[in-house]
């Protein structure tokens, strides 16, 4: 039962922080304009830039061998360093930022755009990392505590600072911000108290892996690959934004991010949950062991999220009027559809990702970005033009799902994985009941009223979790997985081409 317990104390913890988030949602398109929602989005894009170059490769990195370093007994020593990383990339962040403002084109002082960018690459990542890497220990309640603590004290300073001083995006940014300053400490003082107590567990030689070398082998082709990311994902702000004005970003932007937070949200909720197994199963472990512990990872991944993508896409008009401000809900009510396919979408490309992950070989993510990324831009230069919200939303998918295409073959040659097509079936078959009842709600009820839509989820929610629950307990109530996607003794042929 120790897997099951694991799972409902950080479902438990996810879903409360999910209740938060949508929270925050209805309060900010509340407090803060059109416009002004369009020049939130476009400050943490600028941010993300950066994050996308500089971080994610790099903590990925330290996420894959953190449970290699508590191995070797190297944790504080290479956590240090990567403090240090943090610290001046927000340094080089900020100097950037601040020269190519114009170019750029946000619309914001220069004092604010210092602080704010350098404390979204820096404090908001450091916070973040101590968080995810307390998970990585299993110790999930102080994870939990940890991140819930920053999201209701970002979201009560943001109010703050929004209702005293002004209702712009930079005074509820800088409360997201403040808000995290002092957890910095908390989960900070939590993890090392984790790793001090464990000093005495080296049970493996001091690798040489952690050479430079080694690292960039790894860091380089995935911040290529998150570059190219973000340009197909997040860069479409800036494109919108002029096309359109910010304003029609603004809308866009609310209803895109309700619907893709949803769906991320349960991916992050089952990566916080698998991805310790996972990181256990193949450290230090032979490829043929790494393909059969990604099988069980996305064998048990696939389905659930599927189920939760197509729910989402279904049911975004009462989504929306529940969780944004009455100016953005007729939008955002139908933009939720295009959010929750593409967050789908990326899901699985993620799932994909971890491939290279386990081989510590990221360079098979650069060329399907790449095509993905041309589809996207190209599709929001010649389509939103024709419709803004639709155009917009068709791109971004078709950008998705170009590059899940290529990934996929990609990853298959890496390692001898298999997609789990007999559960993605069950999954949708399990998903047609409730999909079908949204879309004839949506027929027949083509306004719904408040109370109407908090009955219409709170049914078809119900359907979900028990849908969630019969597809998920034949490795939820496991106390020792075996993969999925493996039989005893059945060999696996490693090719490790790229």
């Amino acid at each position: 039962m120790k897997m099951a317990n694991d799972f409902l104390l950080l479902a438990g913890g996810r879903i409360s922080q999910i209740v938060i988030l949508l929270v925050t949602t209805r309060i900010i398109t509340s407090l803060l304009s059109p416009g002004q929602m369009g020049r939130f989005s476009i400050i943490y894009t600028a941010a993300a830039l950066f994050i996308a170059l500089f971080i994610n490769g790099a903590s990925l990195y330290v996420e894959r061998r953190l449970l290699e370093w508590k191995l070797e007994g190297t944790v504080i020593r290479n956590v240090g360093r990567f403090v240090g990383y943090l610290f001046l990339s927000g340094v080089a962040a900020s100097i950037f930022i601040l020269i190519s403002q114009a170019a750029i084109g946000i619309d914001i002082s220069s004092l604010w755009l210092i602080i704010l960018v350098f404390s979204l690459v820096f404090i908001t990542n450091l916070n973040g990392c101590f968080a995810s890497w307390l998970n990585i220990l299993r110790k999930r309640l102080w994870f939990i505590l940890t991140s819930n603590l920053t999201l209701v004290s970002g979201l009560l300073i943001s109010i703050f600072l929004v209702v005293s001083f002004s209702r712009t995006a930079e005074y509820w940014i800088g409360g997201q911000i403040l808000g995290q300053v002092s957890l910095i400490a908390l989960g900070g003082l939590l993890f090392f108290k984790v790793i001090k107590a464990s000093q005495g567990e080296r049970v493996a030689p001091v690798s040489h892996e952690s050479s430079m070398s080694a690292v960039l082998r790894f860091v380089l082709p995935l911040s290529m690959a998150s570059l190219v990311l973000w340009l197909q994902t997040q860069s479409y702000r800036f494109m919108l934004g002029r096309l359109s004005g910010l304003e029609v970003l603004g809308f866009f932007t609310v209803g895109f991010h309700l619907g893709s937070r949803l769906v991320e949200r349960f991916g992050v909720l089952f990566s916080n949950f698998y991805n310790p197994i996972f990181y256990e199963e193949i450290a230090k472990a032979s490829p043929e062991k790494k393909a059969r512990a990604w099988n069980g990872y996305a064998e048990a991944f696939f389905p659930a999220v599927i189920l939760v993508g197509l729910f989402v896409s279904s049911g975004g008009p009462f989504i929306a009027k529940i969780f944004v401000a009455e100016q953005f809900q007729k939008i955002a009510g139908s933009v939720v559809f295009w959010g929750s396919l593409t967050a789908l979408t990326l899901s699985l490309i993620s799932t994909y990702k971890m491939v290279g992950v386990a081989q510590l070989q990221m360079k098979g993510l650069i060329v399907p970005y790449i095509l993905g990324t041309i589809v996207a831009l190209g599709g929001i230069l010649v389509l939103s033009r024709w419709n803004p919200y639709i155009g917009t939303g068709v791109s971004l998918l078709s950008g998705a799902l170009t590059t899940l295409v290529y990934l996929v073959a990609r990853m298959h040659r890496l390692l001898p994985v298999r997609f789990p097509s007999r559960h993605v079936a069950w999954s949708v078959v399990y998903s047609l009941p409730v999909v079908v009842l949204l879309v004839i709600l949506r027929i027949i009820i083509y306004d719904p009223t408040l109370w109407q839509s908090v009955a219409t989820l709170a049914i078809s929610g119900l359907y979900l979790l028990l849908a969630e629950f019969l597809m998920a307990r034949d490795w939820l109530f496991k106390e020792t997985r075996r993969p999925l996607a493996q039989k005893p003794g059945k060999k696996i042929r490693f090719t490790g081409r790229t």
